[in-house]
């Protein structure tokens, strides 16, 4: 029998079918519908780790760059003093989370581990007596691994909040590495083993020496703290001595400000530094030392914001009594339905005609039903409103009934279909692959096999086809369903400014 050409399966097909998978499971996303235990006694990181780099003395003559090093032994003089640190709360949160991930990383690796030992059990080969003996000793090992897991989960571990100072041991040693490049901190100081990085900076001015020191702390992911001081040679110490003080006070930490907050109306919003801290009243909070913005905001009041200057080991206590709003009263109607029920936001108010107290300068949205299920709706601009204006609007009548219901169907429909085509085609794809392989492999070929291979080939194109046209009409009646439901919303017309009398 002389040889038949090679069957080409074509990897192509395969690679649609992945495309296709992924963009369906795309458009499935864009249209698809306690209290902690106490923390454990023994806490986390209990030491702090400054690296101190070499200077940047590149803006120097190449006769005077020894002086970076010469700095940079001197402030390592002075740091070999420090032997605490105050963790202030954003350094504390942080020190908090990540050693609360590590346990819940550690303990589920753990328990994926021993999962994948009970997997491997089923092809071992082992006699049945020997498998449930192996699977009833794992699962019992599960059981307490996913107790340790919950456990994990459950208990923030606590963080020492005056932990040991320390510099790395090539700074003790002399030895001062290479500066990162902008950037690269983070992975500087992953790479140290060290939760802040030093740096230096050093140029001529006008004959002087002008140093600008930078502290990078790994909690921030920024600079924290930066000095500079401006001295002449033979100045040299006691500008040091400046420096390296100034220094010490900022990485020892200091002592933590409060500040307590109380505002009218109870219902108030009140933010630190745009960060929202809680409603009406704000217990004492720790912040570092220095201004904080205070904001206050209610519905129908003038928002306020006050800047507060805060002091180590001082609290801050603040009252707002936020204004009301200015108000005018405003007509809203429905001529050809009276009686309609009328909205602001979500919340019922009456029904038309009615007269609504509206903010002077606040938007809002005014949104009215019918009783037959007619809506219309319109949102009030911000700014001076006449005090004797009408605001007429315009309802549409509501979607024929059953339609987006119908669409709904259609498009969950066909999703379901694709997904019933896809694994068959997938399968297809698998049992065909495995046949033409054989065929095109098999040194003594016959027509039978050719048949046999071009049948599956023929079967695993069909069904390919088949999904894919699923694929397409899932997309189709997705784009109808929202264009169905999209046809639901109402059209406003308004007349804002007409006045009554």
């Amino acid at each position: 029998m002389p040889d038949r050409p090679d069957i080409d399966f074509g990897v192509r097909k395969v690679k649609f079918l992945g495309a296709v998978f992924i963009f369906l499971v795309f458009v499935s996303s864009a249209y698809g519908g306690g209290k902690t235990e106490e923390a454990a006694a023994d806490p986390v990181g209990k030491e702090w780790v400054l690296c101190v780099s070499s200077f940047d003395v590149s803006a120097l003559p190449a006769s005077r760059r020894i002086v970076g090093e010469v700095l940079a032994v001197d402030l390592v003089n002075y740091l070999s003093d420090i032997s605490y640190r105050i963790r202030m709360s954003p350094e504390y949160a942080y020190y908090e989370s990540t050693a609360w991930l590590r346990a819940r990383h550690e303990a589920g690796g753990k328990l994926a581990q021993k999962r994948n030992q009970r997997d491997e059990l089923l092809f071992k080969g082992n006699a049945g007596w020997r498998y449930e003996k192996d699977l009833k000793t794992i699962d019992k090992e599960i059981i307490t691994l996913e107790e340790e897991y919950a456990a994990a989960e459950s208990k923030i571990p606590a963080v020492e909040t005056k932990p040991d100072f320390h510099l790395t041991q090539d700074n003790l040693r002399g030895v001062f590495p290479p500066a990162p490049k902008p950037g690269g901190e983070y992975n500087f100081c992953v790479t140290q083993k060290a939760d802040g990085l030093l740096t230096g900076q050093i140029s001529e001015y006008h004959g002087r020496i002008y140093l600008v020191v930078r502290v990078y702390a790994i909690y921030a992911r920024s600079v924290v703290y930066e000095d500079s001081v401006l001295f002449s040679s033979e100045d040299i110490n006691d500008a040091m001595q400046e420096v390296g003080n100034r220094l010490v006070m900022a990485l020892e930490g200091t002592p933590r400000a409060s500040v307590a907050v109380t505002a009218n109306p109870e219902t108030a919003v009140i933010s630190f530094d745009n960060a929202f801290a809680g409603r009406g009243r704000v217990e004492p909070v720790e912040r570092a030392p220095g201004q904080v913005e205070v904001r206050a905001s209610a519905p129908d009041h003038v928002t306020t914001s006050v800047t507060v200057d805060l002091f180590a080991d001082e609290l801050a206590e603040l009252q707002i009594n936020l204004s009301p709003l200015g108000s005018s009263l405003v007509l809203i109607d429905v001529p050809d339905y009276p009686g309609t029920a009328v909205y602001q936001g979500s919340l019922f108010i009456g029904n038309t005609p009615l007269e609504l107290g509206l903010a002077t300068n606040h938007a809002g949205h005014i949104s009215v039903e019918t009783p037959e299920g007619n809506v219309g709706s319109a949102i009030i601009p911000a700014g001076d409103k006449p005090e004797d204006a009408a605001l007429y609007l315009a309802v549409i009548p509501p979607l024929e009934e059953g339609r987006l219901d119908r669409s709904r169907r259609g498009f969950y429909g066909a999703w379901g279909r694709f997904w019933i085509a896809l694994p068959l085609a997938w399968m297809a794809s698998g049992v065909a692959s495995t046949v033409i392989g054989a065929y095109n492999t098999n040194q003594f070929r016959t027509k039978e096999q050719y048949d046999e291979a071009q049948a599956y080939r023929w079967v695993s194109v069909g069904l390919t086809a088949v999904a894919a046209g699923f694929a397409l009409e899932s997309v189709v009646r997705a784009f109808f369903y929202v264009r169905t439901s999209s046809k639901g919303e109402p059209r406003t017309s308004r007349n804002w400014s007409q006045n009554r009398r």
